[in-house]
């Protein structure tokens, strides 16, 4: 499954297309994160992800980014735009 991460004011719209071809569409506000964190995303060392933990439990993980400093840099404006408090965030 493929992943595409929109991140507007107020929320992020995940679109996931399947390899039956079907999109799937969830919408991620600010009210439903309890915290944003930056993990390794593969592999390799170079490679991280940004994981989002939801109040329900759920977990929602990025498509792998390259470079630890630029995911905390993406952390950094997903936090801003959902209009979270940094502290939640690791």
């Amino acid at each position: 499954m493929s992943a595409c991460w929109i991140v507007h004011d107020g929320a992020i719209r995940i679109e996931r297309l399947s390899w039956k071809g079907t999109t799937e569409v969830e919408t991620i506000s600010g009210d439903d994160v309890e915290a944003i964190d930056v993990e390794s995303g593969g592999r390799k060392d170079s490679l991280y992800a940004i994981i989002i933990r939801l109040r329900t439990g759920k977990k929602v993980r990025s498509p792998a980014l390259a470079g630890k400093d630029q995911t905390r840099a993406v952390q950094a404006e997903i936090i801003r735009r959902l209009r979270l408090n940094p502290s939640r965030c690791k």
